[in-house]
C-alpha cells in the first residue's frame, strides 16, 4: 500500500507538470508596462479583467502607404473590419522584441525585420478587454515582400484612400484612434526597442 501510494503520487505529480506546461500564461502589466504578474491566458483573454495585459500591434508601410487586412472572425471584437495586420498577445516570459517578432512570423513570414521601430504606447479600456497596447511599424522595401500573407486578404492603402473611409464605421477602432500617431511617425527615425520597452 505504501508503494502504491508512492507511485500513485509521483503519477499525479508527473500528470500536473505536464499540465503546467502546456498551460499559457501572460503577463500583467502596470501603466508603465512594468510586469508585476501573470494570468491564465484562458482566463485573461476570455472577458475582461481589472488587471491590464500587455498588446502589441503593427503597422507595415511601403512609400507612404499601409498594408491593412480584415480583422479574423476570432478576435474579440470588431470582426471583420479593416486593421492593422499583425497584433496580438505577449506570452509570460517573453520580451516585447520576441512577442512581435513570434506574432509578425506567424503572420508575414518573409519580411525583414531590421526597420521595425517601436513608436508610441497607450492604455485601452473598454466593455472587453483591458489593455497596454505598443505600436510599431515595420517599413518594407517592395510589396512582393507581402506575398505569403497568412490567412487574410490584404492591401495597401494611399493616405488619401483612408482618410476617405475614416469615420464610416470601415476601420477597427483601435486604427482610428492610432492613425494619426501612426502617419506622424512613418518617416521619422528612432523609435528602436530600448531596455526600457523590452519588458
Amino acid at each position: 500500500v505504501f508503494v502504491l501510494s508512492i507511485l500513485f503520487n509521483q503519477i499525479g505529480i508527473s500528470y500536473f507538470n505536464r499540465l503546467m506546461r502546456r498551460t499559457v500564461f501572460v503577463p500583467v502589466v502596470n501603466d508603465e508596462g512594468d510586469v508585476t504578474g501573470k494570468a491564465l491566458a484562458s482566463d485573461a483573454l476570455s472577458k475582461k479583467q481589472k488587471y491590464m495585459i500587455p498588446f502589441v500591434r503593427m503597422a507595415v508601410t511601403l512609400n507612404g502607404m499601409l498594408y491593412l487586412c480584415p480583422r479574423q472572425q476570432n478576435t474579440a471584437f470588431e470582426k471583420g473590419k479593416t486593421d492593422l495586420p499583425v497584433e496580438g498577445y505577449l506570452l509570460y516570459g517573453e520580451t516585447l522584441k520576441q512577442g512581435l517578432h513570434r506574432l509578425v512570423r506567424q503572420v508575414l513570414p518573409d519580411v525583414p525585420l531590421q526597420d521595425l521601430k517601436f513608436n508610441f504606447k497607450y492604455k485601452q479600456e473598454n466593455k472587453v478587454t483591458n489593455r497596454l497596447v505598443y505600436v510599431f511599424t515595420l517599413t518594407i522595401d517592395h510589396e512582393s515582400q507581402l506575398t505569403k500573407h497568412k490567412g487574410r486578404p490584404g492591401k495597401l492603402w494611399t493616405i488619401p484612400q483612408i482618410e476617405q473611409n475614416l469615420g464610416q464605421n470601415f476601420f477597427c477602432s483601435s486604427f482610428e484612434d492610432e492613425y494619426n500617431r501612426v502617419f506622424s511617425i512613418i518617416d521619422e527615425c528612432g523609435g528602436n526597442f530600448s531596455a526600457h520597452n523590452a519588458h
